[in-house]
């Protein structure tokens, strides 16, 4: 909806919304997205969705506990580690796996040892870790499939990643790379290859698992930028960010004579709205929020909207405009209950300026200055 709006904009006088802009600088990004015609569940067999690959996540290393690896010498921890292959999976080519980000860029591979293969690539830097080691076991899989029938056994430290082939994609929402993995294996077994997955945990050193992390991280260096496609749920977090910037950049670049009063209040836009985790009603959320902006049916502001006749106020004989300041500061029929209102805010260490006033976070202010108001005679 707001792509089409960038699109047919005509509206001249007025700047195109901000959610347009985005949409149009994020459309930029559809290359580098997963696209499909279908829901991730119906792009694959029924087959491949109830299969269930044998995944091994429990840290089971001869009953020794990750606290223990921790405190044991690389060397041993890579003795025990191999006598555990050695009982376990004797009959199995071991392939590692890895993935790693950084703020430029992301990479993933695998390496088995046993082969002297290794391989590696690049994401785009938007890509999420979860992302990075799903393509690094899917191109380990691909390799597999090319070469002779055996038993293969994936070694992975990352967890989140080998429980999503373990979960039932009927009951969460499925990654489509996630699903890609259990199709390319179910399609391995049924020609013959035998593949498992093994969880390794991160903290301890396995040789194995530190060549693929090595290889994963000298994608860093790499100029060509990566053309493979990502999940549109890596996109997501980059959103708010885009949205902010956008935001950030138009109010710091609009004309010296605009929304002077309220750029003095708020100078730069705020991660967080000013009533967050106030508990303020609706209406004195509204009615503060329009002290704030200067937007109120005050005299002064009803009159810019042709909602009154004059902009002054009627009860003493010296014309000024009856706008907020004027009533908080200067109107001497409020003088006896300005120094009721003023009181309180002294004891809440509020200073008698508008800024400080409109500024504060005291739910006690809030409620003081509307009620001042509304005392007053005068609508918010």
């Amino acid at each position: 909806m707001y792509y089409s709006l960038f699109l047919t904009w005509r509206y001249v006088p007025k700047s195109l919304p901000i959610l347009s802009l985005t949409a149009n600088s994020l459309s930029n990004f559809h290359q580098y997205i997963l696209n499909s015609t279908k829901f991730p569940l119906y792009e694959k067999s029924y087959e491949s969705l109830l299969f269930s690959p044998f995944v091994q996540t429990e840290n089971n290393f001869f009953s020794l506990s990750s606290n223990d690896l921790q405190t044991m010498p690389v060397p041993m921890v890579n003795k025990i580690f191999s006598e555990f292959l050695n009982i376990n999976f004797s009959d199995h080519i071991i392939v590692y796996t890895d993935g790693s980000i950084s703020p430029l860029s992301t990479g993933f591979s695998f390496y088995i040892p046993e082969l002297l293969i290794s391989f590696t690539n690049n994401l785009p830097p938007s890509s999420s870790s979860f992302t990075a080691e799903c393509y690094a076991i899917i191109e380990a899989l691909i390799l597999i499939s090319r070469l002779a029938p055996n038993n293969y056994l994936i070694a992975s430290d990352s967890l989140s990643r080998l429980l999503a082939l373990k979960s039932n994609p009927f009951n969460f929402h499925p990654s489509p790379l996630a699903l890609c993995i259990k199709h390319i294996t179910l399609t391995l077994h049924q020609s013959n290859y035998f593949i498992q997955f093994l969880w390794i945990p991160s903290h301890i050193v396995i040789y194995g698992n530190k060549v693929a992390d090595s290889l994963a991280k000298f994608t860093y260096s790499l100029i060509c930028p990566s053309l493979t496609q990502l999940p549109h749920t890596d996109f997501t977090p980059t959103i708010p960010h885009h949205i902010k910037h956008l935001w950030s950049s138009q109010w710091s670049n609009l004309p010296a004579k605009f929304a002077t009063r309220y750029k003095h209040i708020v100078s730069i836009i705020p991660h967080k709205t000013w009533f967050n985790n106030l508990h303020l009603s609706r209406s004195t959320i509204i009615q503060f929020n329009r002290l704030r902006s200067g937007h109120t049916t005050l005299p002064a502001h009803a009159y810019k909207l042709d909602l009154n006749d004059s902009l002054f106020y009627t009860l003493h004989i010296t014309e000024k405009p009856c706008d907020l300041f004027h009533i908080l500061f200067d109107c001497p029929s409020l003088h006896l209950k300005r120094t009721t209102l003023f009181k309180p805010l002294k004891s809440l260490n509020i200073s008698p300026n508008l800024y400080s006033i409109l500024n504060s976070n005291s739910e006690i202010v809030f409620k003081l200055i509307i009620t001042f108001i509304l005392e007053a005679g005068f609508r918010i």
